[in-house]
């Protein structure tokens, strides 16, 4: 999981480098002029950012801290199927 992350962080990096370049350099734009074409990027991920990270339900988040207390009471063999569970 964190190598698709990693992945995802270098490509998302190297598209903005490119475009930057493109924009200053190409088509003769000054830095200001990139920045707002750039802009609607940064806020649209902020605003993907609070979405994605609000529990849809409220209930969710009671049953998650839930599994989490009975995990802590399994010993031994069973701790090993605590992947399975979330």
């Amino acid at each position: 999981m964190q190598l698709i992350a990693f992945l995802n962080w270098c490509s998302f990096m190297s598209y903005n480098f490119w475009v930057q370049l493109f924009y200053q350099d190409y088509l003769q734009l000054s830095p200001v002029q990139t920045m707002l074409r750039l802009l609607p990027m940064f806020v649209t991920g902020v605003v993907w950012y609070v979405v994605s990270s609000s529990p849809a339900r409220p209930h969710q988040a009671a049953i998650h801290v839930d599994k989490q207390q009975r995990h802590r009471r399994t010993r031994g063999w069973e701790g090993g199927c605590r992947i399975l569970d979330v």
